[in-house]
């Protein structure tokens, strides 16, 4: 790669071609010397360098912080037309497209709604713990609007079509 010989920290960096050593020493970087796991002992001139001197080198972990989420998601079934109940405006925000409402407590007036099922489901750094309750009505709120289970799925996203799943099994 380089010539030891002519390699010190005087004459490494002279010359008058200013845009090729930004574009080398980007290079190096993204081969040699990288943020994470950087490759010392290839390296031609790591004699110079002082991160190579030291005796304990840092060791860089890139770390995802996994959110934990729990979920009550309510569902409004139609009984006789197999449609569910859904909505734009909820708080689940990472689902921007049409979701399941969703409610975060159950209280003694929700005690018509039935527990359906437990799942877990995982979204980018969300883990989800998704607590699904149903019941039958043939009135929703005005936010809400009847969507068939089996038909216009594609402009559902993945993470309803999964509770679509759950909730076909009640007809």
């Amino acid at each position: 790669m380089f010539n030891k010989n002519i390699i010190n920290s005087e004459n490494l960096f002279k010359t008058k071609r200013n845009k090729d050593l930004a574009e080398a020493l980007i290079e190096f970087g993204a081969l040699i010397c990288k943020p994470i796991n950087p490759i010392c002992y290839e390296c031609e001139i790591n004699k110079m360098c002082s991160y190579y001197k030291l005796e304990k080198r840092i060791k860089f972990k890139k770390k995802i912080k996994i959110k934990l989420k729990s979920y009550d998601i309510f569902c409004y079934l139609k009984k006789n037309t197999k449609q569910i109940a859904l909505t734009k405006s909820n708080n689940l925000g990472f689902l921007k497209k049409f979701n399941l409402p969703q409610i975060k407590k159950v209280t003694t007036k929700n005690k018509s709604w039935k527990f359906l099922c437990n799942y877990k489901n995982s979204i980018s750094n969300k883990k989800l713990n998704i607590n699904l309750y149903y019941k039958f009505s043939s009135k929703i709120p005005s936010k809400y609007n009847w969507h068939s289970l089996k038909k216009n799925k594609e402009f559902i996203p993945s993470f309803t079509k999964k509770i679509f799943k759950q909730v076909s099994h009640l007809y």
